[in-house]
């Protein structure tokens, strides 16, 4: 288990009102778990794990009951399982994506899915988009828009597009209603789609709380 965050849930809460924790259990190592690190609240507690979307979801158990084992039951206000699609030239992935989604949701975990790419999250800072590309296509678009050049695992993308986030919720979605009219209801057909934008509207509540 690789742990992206600050110092311990305990003390960060010591002389304080005890804030419930925000799991965030994602499939990348860095890059996800470095822009939700970007809000900087001490009740999220973001891991990169490496894991595939499938496999995510029982590590996304483990973790979860590591912490209430550590600071009880009722420690855990929400749980996010964060992953991508990853499209492979043989198409192999498509059950486990949709697959990953309803284990997650069964399970009562809120999920954060990107199709293709998390970075789709990223280019929609800029613009709405809802072509399919490859991901190394999104990287080049996101040098361009950038004006500079796009690296995976940068730790300050949060603070980099801070200023376009509200466009980034609008045109993400935009593009749900977009599969939704379509009444394409199967997830890996949702190309592009994202929901992370979910998951920053719950942080950017917390923002509001503090």
């Amino acid at each position: 288990m690789k742990k992206r965050s600050n110092a311990s849930y305990r003390q960060k809460n010591v002389g304080r009102k005890k804030r419930k924790i925000i799991l965030i259990v994602c499939e990348g190592e860095k890059t996800e778990p470095n822009y939700f690190d970007g809000f900087r609240l001490s009740v999220v507690h973001a891991f990169g794990t490496g894991k595939n979307a499938l496999s995510l979801v029982d590590e996304t158990t483990r973790i979860k009951k590591d912490f209430e084992k550590e600071y009880g039951k009722d420690s855990i206000e929400s749980v996010w399982c964060v992953f991508d699609r990853d499209i492979k030239k043989d198409k192999s992935n498509e059950d486990d994506f949709d697959n990953a989604i309803r284990k997650a949701e069964k399970k009562g975990y809120k999920v954060a899915y990107s199709n293709d790419s998390f970075e789709l999250w990223f280019l929609l800072h800029f613009k709405y988009f809802d072509a399919q590309i490859t991901r190394k296509q999104y990287c080049e678009k996101l040098t361009k828009e950038l004006n500079n050049k796009y690296k995976k695992n940068e730790v300050d993308m949060y603070k980099i597009l801070l200023e376009r986030q509200n466009m980034a919720i609008k045109n993400a979605e935009k593009l749900e209603k977009l599969h939704d009219t379509n009444k394409n209801f199967i997830y890996h057909k949702r190309n592009p789609s994202t929901s992370v934008y979910k998951l920053v509207e719950e942080l950017n509540e917390k923002i509001l709380e503090l």
